[in-house]
């Protein structure tokens, strides 16, 4: 079984980097760039894993994106600590 093994600061600050990713992908330069189809096909099939696994997962509030409005189900005894007190959640522990 597999879950995310930091707190939840840490995987919110992990998560941050897939905006980051959105905005190169909706910018306006880079969108005439040769490279974007391969870059975007890239995050997609990356994203395409990463939603199944969020699809047993929490519901949260608030984010731009789908990464930011679930999180996962499992997760270890810090993060579980942390989304219970964050969310009132009971997360499986690893």
């Amino acid at each position: 079984m597999e879950g995310y093994e930091g707190t939840l600061f840490e995987y919110w600050d992990d998560m941050s980097i897939r905006s980051v990713l959105q905005r190169v992908i909706d910018d306006p330069v880079v969108k005439g760039v040769p490279e974007l189809a391969w870059f975007e096909s890239e995050v997609r099939r990356v994203d395409e894993k990463f939603a199944h696994l969020l699809t047993k997962g929490f519901e949260v509030r608030g984010g731009r994106g789908w990464w930011e409005r679930k999180i996962p189900r499992v997760a270890g005894r810090e993060m579980a600590e942390n989304v219970r007190e964050q969310y009132g959640y009971e997360i499986e522990v690893i």
